[in-house]
């Protein structure tokens, strides 16, 4: 089960800006600019610029008109739509981090919490667990890789190894948590085990094995499409990930048996690629 640890690491929500942060020095630099030009250029003093990248004054709480404005500018610059898409990106990813980062575990609630809220495609993914597994979403991969850099740097977007495994433990605690007789409960459950699935370590791998044991008891997945279908699916892939094929050889025999099941698996794939949203 998931460990009961600390209390908060952060104040709230708002005050987690570091994925954003990253994201726009990774634009930044792609477009030739040092941070003392960007900040002649949209206006603001070098300070400013220092504490968005660094995630010491989050990009979430600039005002939506401002934000945008940014966007543009940065477009002017020749940044491409895909790394301005992962900058929005990062703002969701940070919400969801500040989120974890705020919420003592013992006070961690599946009602209402962003991860039942909706659907995540896989450019949320890729950039929300970023800080967890190390791996650049592959919008940003080649520009991450190329963009001039002067000394060390981080790789990406760093959280400490006590903030990591608060993270993790608060993705575990909502999804043992969750109520699996109701869709939000079932979803909640299934977008957590995905993004825990990036973190490698063998205490991670027993956990998702042992909830992956206990779920196929409390909700028996039938033939073809269910309710389950989606948290069978998310719990095989993430184990798939960490190695374990297993589970994603029974998803495959069960749940794509049938018609319903295999297009289930279409739209999914679908929607996770962005070819459409809805």
């Amino acid at each position: 089960m998931a460990r009961q640890a600390h209390t908060a690491l952060t104040g709230g929500t708002s005050s987690e800006g570091r994925v954003s942060g990253y994201v726009l020095k990774v634009i930044r630099e792609s477009t030739g600019r040092t941070q003392q030009q960007l900040a002649e250029g949209i206006g603001v003093g070098v300070a400013t610029i220092q504490g968005w990248e660094s995630g010491r004054r989050p990009l979430m709480a600039m005002p939506t008109g401002n934000f945008l404005a940014l966007r543009t500018w940065l477009r002017g610059l020749g940044a491409g739509p895909g790394l301005l898409d992962t900058l929005t990106e990062g703002l969701a990813a940070d919400l969801f981090i500040g989120q974890a980062l705020a919420t003592p575990h013992h006070a961690a609630d599946p009602a209402g919490h962003l991860l039942s809220t909706w659907v995540i495609t896989r450019p949320f993914t890729e950039t929300a667990a970023w800080p967890i597994g190390g791996k650049p979403p592959r919008r940003l991969e080649r520009t991450a890789r190329t963009a001039l850099r002067r000394g060390p740097v981080p790789a990406g977007p760093q959280l400490g190894a006590d903030e990591r495994r608060h993270v993790i433990t608060h993705m575990q605690a909502i999804a043992e948590r969750a109520d699996r007789r109701t869709t939000g409960g079932l979803l909640l459950a299934r977008q957590a085990y995905y993004l825990i699935g990036f973190d490698a370590s063998p205490e991670t791998m027993a956990w998702l094995a042992q909830m992956y044991r206990a779920d196929r008891r409390v909700v028996r997945p039938s033939k073809g499409w269910s309710l389950s279908w989606p948290l069978a699916r998310s719990t095989a892939s993430a184990l798939t990930r960490l190695g374990d094929p297993e589970p994603m050889r029974r998803f495959i025999a069960d749940q794509l048996c049938d018609e319903a099941g295999e297009r289930a698996n279409l739209n999914y794939c679908a929607f996770w690629t962005g070819d459409f949203d809805e």
